[in-house]
């Protein structure tokens, strides 16, 4: 006998509780996958400086390349901008940073708390995104935070061959234009809504 589809209440917490079971099982599985990339990236700390430039260019282009990227491919991808990103900026992430990067990268929104490293989490989604060309538009609270976190991450960006650049109030339109060209964008709120909504800066 089929079983009676539930209605009301019962609908409405079967639906939520289907949910937190689908949330809670993407985490687990995001945390398994971001400690494989941790192992993966503490291997590749031992290649040299030749070694580690071949390794990224291959992986870059195999990345970017791929007419789907598999699973394997997007974690080998992570671990090699994560020792881009050691020896780059002198940081070496940490397991839930790439769990954040894996999370930003595949769309889901993450929450991180204060001092995990958002601003190296984000960062190594956006190479991830810029070599399989998709635009990247990084949203900060402010001017300041939006140059900064730009500017402190430029060495990983420039490395993994991704332009990056940030929009602040104080540019005029033309000098807007060629930034939102770039593989990834750090701005505010404000600013780009009122680019796109202008359409002043080619946003629209």
């Amino acid at each position: 006998m089929p079983k009676k589809l539930k209605s009301g209440i019962g609908k409405v917490f079967e639906h939520v509780w289907g949910w937190c079971q689908k949330l809670r099982f993407s985490k687990t599985r995001l945390s398994f996958q971001a400690k494989w990339v941790h192992r993966q990236f503490l291997t590749l700390q031992h290649l040299s400086e030749e070694e580690i430039a071949h390794h990224v260019a291959r992986t870059a282009m195999a990345f970017r390349t791929a007419r789907k990227v598999k699973s394997k491919l997007e974690r080998q991808a992570l671990a090699a901008v994560g020792e881009v990103t050691r020896r780059q900026l002198g940081l070496s992430p940490y397991k839930v940073q790439f769990m954040g990067s894996l999370a930003l990268y595949r769309g889901y929104l993450a929450e991180m708390a204060t001092g995990e490293g958002k601003t190296i989490s984000v960062a190594m989604a956006g190479v991830l995104a810029g070599w399989r060309g998709r635009p990247v538009h990084i949203l900060t609270s402010n001017d300041y935070l939006a140059q900064r976190d730009c500017e402190e991450t430029l060495p990983l960006y420039n490395y993994c061959g991704v332009h990056a650049a940030f929009v602040v109030s104080a540019q005029q339109p033309d000098q807007r234009r060629g930034k939102y060209a770039c593989d990834v964008v750090y701005t505010t709120g404000k600013e780009l809504l009122a680019d796109f909504f202008t359409g002043s800066a080619g946003v629209g």
